[in-house]
């Protein structure tokens, strides 16, 4: 047998404290997940699958993605598209072409995310770019952040 009098505070208590938390993680704060797509140590090489028969569609919303860049008002958005190369590997990997992005000299805030790009360089076409670019994908990126320890040209 339950008495009301003791679960009413305990309720009281629990609704409470889940409203606090609610407001808390409404919070600046807390209101997104760092992006996998900042590299704080200035470098990253990215691995990219895609299906063999969607290359040449996804190096066409690559070069989209770079030429809105390198067209941005935004000087940080020239930036970005300097310090980021895309190479084609010779051999594919289990049946996918492999792209390897290349970022050196990344700056310590700068967001590669390809949504979060496509949404500001294209906010009309963001959704069915995206689309176009998902359905490239034989499965996600693998990412390696990368902090430099030796230069062997200093």
């Amino acid at each position: 047998m339950v008495r009301i009098g003791l679960v009413a505070p305990r309720v009281a208590r629990a609704i409470a404290i889940g409203a606090f938390g609610a407001v808390v993680m409404s919070g600046p704060v807390y209101a997104q997940a760092p992006s996998a797509f900042v590299f704080p140590g200035g470098a990253s090489v990215i691995i990219n699958l895609i299906k063999p028969d969607k290359a040449a569609e996804w190096e066409g919303v690559m070069q989209k993605i770079k030429d809105a860049m390198k067209a941005s008002d935004k000087p940080e958005r020239k930036a970005q598209a300097d310090t980021w190369k895309i190479y084609k590997g010779a051999q594919p990997i289990n049946n996918a072409t492999v792209y390897f992005w290349v970022i050196e000299g990344a700056a310590k805030d700068g967001d590669y995310s390809v949504s979060k790009l496509m949404q500001e360089l294209f906010p009309k076409e963001a959704v069915d770019l995206y689309k176009t670019y998902s359905d490239c994908y034989v499965s996600g990126h693998q990412i390696f952040q990368l902090t430099l320890v030796n230069d062997f040209a200093k």
